[in-house]
């Protein structure tokens, strides 16, 4: 049986094979990096959403408790706190199920940043994703205790312990910062220290995160409720981000090696956020 020549099936040849192979890679080529950008984006957004839930969490914790701000525990007194535990070593989301705001939103993903990729070992020879990363200032409530304990001094830092101390404060409202997203590998109980600006500390006493806006930027909320990415100007910050957590702590009695800021403003941003 003979086939009509004009219906014969006409086969692919080899370099028009490879023309497609290369338009693919081409357009590939051009569309991954849009992609990850997309992606990142998407985290960014997915890490300021979770940044403003645990502000209002916060903030609602002060309205049903008589002004007072959820007192922020730190190791080893870790018994009562707006968080429980240590994210270093936390491989359960036990610890923060305990926490004083969790029962007003009770999703424990908000309580990580969604870029954050840091593995935690599980102790039967396997590794599980971090449960958290973020941190809540010092300042506010720092120290176990309930109700939170104010006028405390500690490394310069004096607590305070309600919402009204903070509108009065050097910072105020809009700029007080409350929940930092803290660097992964630096990040372990509910606090995040920071230098007052007036203490004249040139040093970083917690490291905050760089996941964002191609690894150079940071998420923090403010006792408005607001939240904001803070993008670095300066490369102390994203350097310290990638250091082992051994590096950065010696124990958990606050002797860090603390990092010198360089001679960007990045330090003294963060600390126009705390009490003066």
């Amino acid at each position: 049986m003979k086939f009509d020549e004009q219906h014969r099936i006409r086969a692919f040849t080899l370099v028009e094979l490879l023309v497609v192979i290369a338009i693919i890679a081409i357009l590939a080529a051009l569309l991954l990096p849009v992609l990850g950008k997309a992606k990142e984006r998407s985290q960014t957004a997915g890490c300021l959403n979770n940044m403003k839930q645990l502000q209002l969490c916060y903030q609602i914790y002060g309205d049903d408790n008589n002004d007072y701000l959820p007192p922020n525990g730190v190791i080893p007194d870790l018994d009562v706190s707006w968080v429980l535990g240590a994210a270093q070593t936390d491989v359960t989301t036990t610890n923060i199920q305990k926490g004083l705001i969790f029962r007003y939103n009770q999703q424990v993903k908000i309580y990580v940043c969604p870029a954050n990729r840091l593995m935690i070992p599980d102790g039967d020879g396997g590794s599980v994703p971090q449960t958290r990363t973020c941190a809540v200032d010092f300042a506010l409530g720092g120290y176990a205790g309930t109700p939170a304990q104010g006028g405390r001094t500690f490394k310069g830092v004096t607590t305070l312990a309600k919402f009204n101390q903070i509108q009065t404060s050097s910072a105020g409202v809009a700029q007080k910062i409350v929940f930092v997203d803290e660097a992964q590998n630096g990040v372990d109980d509910g606090c995040f220290g920071i230098y007052p600006e007036s203490s004249a500390n040139n040093t970083w006493w917690n490291i905050p995160g760089c996941r964002h806006d191609g690894k150079r930027a940071c998420s923090f909320t403010f006792a408005d409720g607001h939240a904001e990415v803070w993008r670095w100007h300066g490369s102390a910050v994203i350097a310290d981000n990638s250091m082992a957590y051994s590096d950065i702590w010696n124990g958990y009695a606050f002797a860090d090696p603390e990092t010198v800021p360089g001679s960007s403003d990045d330090l003294r941003r963060v600390q126009s956020g705390t009490v003066h």
